[in-house]
């Protein structure tokens, strides 16, 4: 039967054949092993000692490398700020209303969504659903009666009715 060693026994034996105060068949007869175990332990122990230091770089070099590009990403996000704002802000002095209004992408393929282009021209977002409709006739016939006696008697606005 195969006898199983636990990691701490097995780094003991190897810090003592690192110690180089005993010799690898005393270290082994004390320890009730093979000498060519303690040889393989000592082996594997110093390749895996480089590749120790070896991966503390690379965890050192990953912790980092996420940092920076979060400083950079923040870098981009206040830079793009700035230029969405110098936009918005000379677009609004430089352009009336009308000319914000035909920069306005409608079809349902805009890349920005309608609100957003609204933000982006300084415009009032309710303002892009209104849809003017025709008066109905019996509204244009009150006002052109209101009209008319206005121009008749334009005494009783003034001083209100009787």
């Amino acid at each position: 039967m195969r006898k199983q060693h636990s990691a701490a026994f097995k780094a003991n034996v190897v810090v003592e054949a690192l110690r180089e105060a005993k010799t690898v068949t005393q270290i082994a007869a004390e320890h009730q092993i093979h000498p060519t175990l303690v040889t393989k332990w000592k082996a594997e122990a110093l390749e895996g000692l480089t590749a120790h230091f070896e991966r503390d770089a690379a965890k050192e070099e990953k912790t980092q490398a996420p940092e920076r590009k979060i400083t950079e990403l923040y870098q981009e996000i206040g830079r793009l700020t700035t230029q969405v704002n110098w936009l918005k802000k000379n677009l609004v002095s430089n352009l009336t209303r009308c000319e914000r209004l035909s920069l306005l992408e409608r079809s349902p393929e805009a890349s920005l969504p309608l609100t957003w282009q609204a933000d982006l021209l300084s415009l009032s977002r309710g303002s892009l659903y209104y849809q003017p409709r025709a008066a109905c006739a019996q509204e244009v016939h009150i006002k052109r009666r209101l009209d008319e006696l206005f121009t008749e008697h334009p005494f009783l606005v003034r001083h209100g009715l009787p």
